[in-house]
Parts: structure tokens; C-alpha cells; sequence
């Protein structure tokens, strides 16, 4: 079924470099009658397909066996009766070489195209992230507490490796049933009995468990975190927790009264909304920065791109420079100036500066022309 789209993807595959590197785009056709519908995906991407063998081929790169063995993993799912898209996507791309593949389901339609190169083509899944957010909710129920994890497209519950601690291993029953008042969700009622502050004790111990088995779940991934539950609980949550990338806001309301669907469209419109927020501020940094550290120069940002110099980076989705970039010489060959051919293919130097930018650890976002500076097709803030 795909891969997950996640903000590592880009660097995923900028970490992949090989001889031949094979990637493909499509935007798929919603199913909204589902057989004729994904008929037609599944044809269109077999003809791009045959379209990656003619194009190797013809670049002298294998003869017919090793192009078969080099397209096998893009071939394996349909062979075996499946897509390798989620049927709610609105594109796909994949990516193959002799030691890689990854099939991506995107919440945006990329153009159809094949690229053939020593790298992976970026801008769909640039694209796809520049508009969209893939996510994780923590739903705190007093039954059990449940993680999920969600992008525009898809939801679905994940398992940590040690299982979340549930609410009578911290309460017995008799005060679970005495200090809860709220059918599915945790609110205790403090009063000045004895024993309620014990009974808030074991609650920041109940949320302090939760948050240690969300930090070992969550290592190494930088997705943001939406907490669900009612609003004591998860703003109690907040005050405690040690994870990262804990967004301020929470889907408020009992986790056991809400459908799942309802969660994951809630939950988007929290991600959604920060998303937009993280592009805005990106943008500002950008159209604020002084002359020496903003430009828009293809050329030169080619040149600092190569060189580890750029730190965020605007590319425009909907455009492609062509053209080839000398490394050796660090010099810009735009298309007009050389001559093309299906032998000697040039780049989109677009795609490339992105390339160059991810490979030192800058932030790239693929967004409308007319949203970068001045309407050119690239911008770049630059470090130091």
C-alpha cells in the first residue's frame, strides 16, 4: 500500500544516490466509482512504466534483463493483484534503484512524469509536504489511551512498542468510580476529602507514564503531536510532558464518544492550520532578509546549494528550470545553451538546488510561483 509520506521522506531519498535512479509521478484519479476509476490508475501507471523501460534503454544504461530486475519492485504490487497507492490519495510516487524503493501516496496531484538520473526526483513529495502535515494523536480515555497516526489522507492507530498504562494499574476502582465524573474521559472531582491530593498525585504519575511511552515512540521522528481527550486532561498533559513537537492546541471531547473519522478530521484541521503557520514563517524569513543573505539568482543559488550555504530554500511547484549545473565548475548550463538529447538529458535545475539543499540539512519548501519573490521560480535565505 505505500509508504507513509513524512517530513524524513525528502531526506530519505536525498540519501539514496546510485547509478540509476528511477522516479515516477501521476496524479490518480479519485474513486469515486471505485472499479473504472482505479482501472484507469492502474493503466496509466503500466504505461509509465513502459515508458522508464524505453527511456533506460534508449540511455544505453541495461539491455532488457537488468532493466526488467531494476523495475521489478514497481512492478510487484500490480503483479500481485494490488495498487501500491492508498485509494483516498490524490497522486503517487516511486522511487527505484538497485538498492532502494519507496512507493509514496501524496494529498496532492503531481504532474505525470518520469525522471532517469544519479538521484531521485524531490518535487512531488515537496509539494505534497508543502501543503499538507502528517501528524500523530495521543486520545487520553480513561479505558485505554490510544496513539494514532494521520496525515490528509489516511488515520489509523499505531501500537507502541511498551503498551500506554491504563487507568486502574493507577487507580483503584472504587476511586476511579468516586473521583470520575465524565463518561469517557478523565476528570477528577477535587473536593477536600481525604485523600484528593493523593488521587492528583497518582494522576501526573498516570500522565508521566504516558508521556515516557510517547517519547520512546516518538525518537527520531518530528512529526507533530495533537493530544485528544477532554480539556483538563490534555492541558494537564501539556504542563507535564517532556516530548517534542507537542502542539498548543488539542481536539477537546470524550476520545470514546468521538468516531474515528471525526478525530481524523479534526485533528487535519489542527495540523493544517500549523502547517500554514510553519510556511508563513517561513516565507517572512525569507522576504525580510537583507541583500547578502536572500537571493534569487538561480545560478548563484545553485552555487551556494553545492556548497552546504543555503538555508531555506523556495522552489516554485508548478515550474521547471532546465538546463545541467558543472559541479566542477560550479557553472549553470540553462537548456537554451546546450543541446539536449534523450542520450544526454538535462536537469530540472529546480529540483536539483533542492537536491543540494536537503544534502546539507536545509529546509526546502515547493510552493505557487507567485508566492516566492517577485514571481521568480526560486528564492533562497542563505547561512551565515
Amino acid at each position: 500500500m505505500g509508504n507513509v509520506l513524512t517530513p524524513e521522506s525528502p531526506r530519505e531519498l536525498v540519501n539514496q544516490e546510485d547509478e540509476i535512479c528511477v522516479s515516477v509521478s501521476m496524479p490518480l484519479q479519485t474513486p469515486s466509482v471505485k472499479a473504472p476509476r482505479r482501472q484507469e490508475n492502474v493503466i496509466r501507471y503500466k504505461n509509465l512504466l513502459s515508458d522508464v523501460q524505453d527511456t533506460l534503454q534508449k540511455q544505453g544504461h541495461r539491455d532488457e534483463s537488468e532493466v526488467e530486475q531494476l523495475l521489478a519492485p514497481l512492478r510487484e504490487e500490480l503483479n500481485n493483484g494490488h495498487v501500491p497507492w492508498v485509494p483516498a490519495a490524490a497522486g503517487f510516487t516511486a522511487h527505484v534503484s538497485s538498492n532502494h524503493y519507496a512507493a509514496i501516496s501524496l494529498w496532492t496531484t503531481p504532474p505525470e512524469r518520469i525522471y532517469v538520473g544519479s538521484r531521485f526526483y524531490l518535487k512531488p513529495v515537496l509539494a505534497s509536504l508543502s501543503k499538507g502535515q502528517s501528524y500523530y494523536v495521543l486520545g487520553l480515555d480513561q479505558k485505554r489511551v490510544r496513539l494514532y497516526r494521520g496525515d490528509p489522507v489516511r488515520f489509523f492507530e499505531v501500537t507502541p512498542e511498551r503498551g500506554f498504562p491504563t487507568v486502574p494499574q493507577i487507580f483503584a476502582q472504587a476511586e476511579l468510580e468516586r473521583h470520575l465524573n465524565t463518561p469517557g474521559g478523565l476528570v477528577p472531582r477535587f473536593g477536600h476529602g481525604p485523600g484528593e491530593e493523593d488521587i492528583k498525585k497518582r494522576i501526573v504519575e498516570f500522565l508521566q507514564r504516558v508521556d515516557e511511552v510517547l517519547r520512546e515512540t516518538m525518537a527520531g521522528f518530528e512529526e507533530p503531536v495533537i493530544p485528544a481527550g477532554v480539556e483538563y486532561i490534555t492541558s494537564h498533559f501539556r504542563k507535564i510532558t517532556k516530548a517534542k513537537h507537542v502542539l498548543p492546541e488539542s481536539v477537546h471531547g470524550s476520545i470514546a464518544a468521538m468516531s474515528q473519522e471525526e478525530l481524523h478530521r479534526r485533528a487535519s484541521q489542527i495540523a493544517s492550520e500549523h502547517k500554514t503557520q510553519e510556511l508563513q514563517r517561513h516565507l517572512l524569513r525569507v522576504r525580510e532578509a537583507d541583500n547578502a543573505h536572500r537571493s534569487a539568482d538561480i545560478e548563484g543559488i545553485l552555487k551556494a546549494a553545492y556548497e552546504g550555504r543555503v538555508q531555506t530554500l523556495l522552489i516554485a511547484e508548478d515550474s521547471s528550470v532546465p538546463g545541467r549545473f558543472d559541479e566542477a565548475q560550479e557553472k549553470v548550463e540553462a537548456e537554451k545553451e546546450r543541446q539536449a538529447s534523450t542520450e544526454h538529458p538535462g536537469d530540472d535545475l529546480l529540483d536539483l538546488a533542492a537536491f543540494y539543499t536537503l544534502r546539507s540539512h536545509g529546509d526546502v519548501l515547493a510552493i505557487p510561483k507567485e508566492e516566492i519573490l517577485d514571481g521568480q521560480p526560486i528564492a533562497a535565505l542563505l547561512r551565515g
